[in-house]
């Protein structure tokens, strides 16, 4: 296999891993999927642009170009692997679920108004803790 192609299929696992699809991870870099798929198939690599784009949509640059993870600062990386757990614990299997949600969230909370969305979401923690709770008896 030749440097292009594993370089492409880095790429093809990180944009899996963090938007689930091509489609979904085009939408946020505002490109077609043609344009990704250039690069994912393994015609092109990535230059100095296509990465700091790659970059500012939160991939790991290094670690596709290089295939070695890039190294986060200590607090940003115990904040991710934070994050991860709780998606996982909710079931969020990647970014674009998440914004999705997020998205949601936010379109029910312009909705009822910021203090009845307030009481809901404390309402579902307290579930949650009790739910975790009980489990552990």
């Amino acid at each position: 296999m030749n440097e292009k192609q594993e370089i492409a299929d880095r790429l093809r696992e990180e944009i899996l891993l963090r938007y689930g699809s091509i489609k979904e991870f085009s939408k946020a870099i505002g490109k077609t999927q043609q344009f990704v798929n250039v690069y994912v198939s393994g015609i092109n690599a990535p230059g100095p642009k296509m990465r700091r784009l790659l970059r500012e949509v939160g991939l790991d640059v290094p670690y596709i170009m290089t295939g070695r993870r890039g190294e986060e600062p200590g607090d940003e990386k115990k904040e991710l692997k934070a994050i991860r757990v709780l998606m996982t614990e909710k079931g969020i299997k990647n970014a674009a679920e998440l914004r999705r949600r997020l998205d949601r969230d936010e379109a029910l909370a312009r909705m009822l108004g910021p203090e009845v969305y307030k009481t809901i979401v404390k309402a579902a923690v307290m579930r949650d803790k009790r739910a975790k709770y009980r489990s552990r008896k």
